[in-house]
Formats: C-alpha cells, structure tokens, sequence
C-alpha cells in the first residue's frame, strides 16, 4: 500500500515539520515565507517525518505535576489549618489560672516537668501566663504555660490565682 507524500516545511527557528500550505509554523509562530512571498529560504522535506513532540508531552507532564502538587499541597495546608482551627477555637484547651512571676532574677523553663528536661527560655519577673496544667515533682509545683512549656515553683517565685478568682489591684 503505497503512502501519500506530502510537502513538508521545516521551520528555521525551532525545526518543526509542517505542511507546505501553511504559511506559518504552527509550533513557534514564525512565518515561513517571507514577506516578499518568496520561498528561497523555505527548505522542503519531501519524507514522511514523525514528530513526536517530546517537549510538548514533557512541559505538560511538568504543569500537570506541579498542579497537582499545588492542589495536593492545598488540601493538605487546608486540612492542617482546619484542624488547628477546630482545636484552637472550637474546643479551646481549659485554662485553670493565672501564673504572676514575683521572682527578682530569671526562671528557667523548660519543655517538661522536670529540672533535667531541656531548657526551654526564661520567665522574667512581671510576667504573667495562663495555666493549662499543674503538676508536683522534684519538690517544685510545675506549671504548664504553653504546649511544652514548664515553669517550676518552690512556693516563693511566682503568684497562682486559679481560674474564676480575681487579683486585687
């Protein structure tokens, strides 16, 4: 079965084969004649030629992978967001009171109820926290303050006034 053979362009600027009847290159836009009307710089291919458009596959493969990366990575953030939003406004953790530090010098605080636990940063005297939850060890009243913060008492340090208690002024 004999095939038909048609004329084909080759674009000067990007390679591509097109048929001879258009006047432009439909991969770069360039115009293949000149403005003149001749084609004394049009080169003619007479073969059949397969192009397979790797580079075309291959950018839409990339914008394919990046949106979906994009999209993916929004209902992963919006999850995250909802879920912070769920727990921090919905169901808020339950404050039990207020810490005033009184000490004259820096408290250590750490990221556990315990003198050996890592240092977290220091409390200063004048500062006031909420309290999410107290614990006894290591002879000190231990005070959580934030989600891994600890603030250690001996009785001497700091002020606690629980929840629904009001300090006078």
């Amino acid at each position: 079965m004999a095939r038909k053979m048609q004329k084909k362009i080759v674009c000067k600027y990007c390679g591509y084969h097109f048929d001879a009847k258009k006047k432009r290159c439909p991969y770069c836009g360039t115009y293949a004649y000149p403005e003149d009307g001749s084609d004394a710089d049009v080169v003619y291919v007479t073969e059949r030629v397969r192009r397979t458009g790797v580079r075309k596959v291959l950018k839409y493969t990339l914008v394919l992978v990046l949106l979906v990366g994009i999209v993916f990575g929004s209902v992963v953030v919006g999850k995250k967001v909802y879920d912070d939003y769920l727990a921090d406004e919905l169901f808020p953790e339950e404050v039990l009171g207020s810490l005033t530090i009184t000490a004259e010098g820096e408290i250590v605080e750490h990221l556990g109820p315990s003198l050996s636990s890592e240092s977290a940063g220091v409390a200063l005297n004048g500062e006031v926290h909420n309290v999410y939850e107290i614990t006894e060890a290591e002879d000190y009243t231990w005070y959580r303050v934030e989600e891994d913060i600890w603030i250690p008492d001996d009785g001497t340090w700091m002020t606690y006034t629980p929840a629904g208690e009001v300090e006078d002024e």
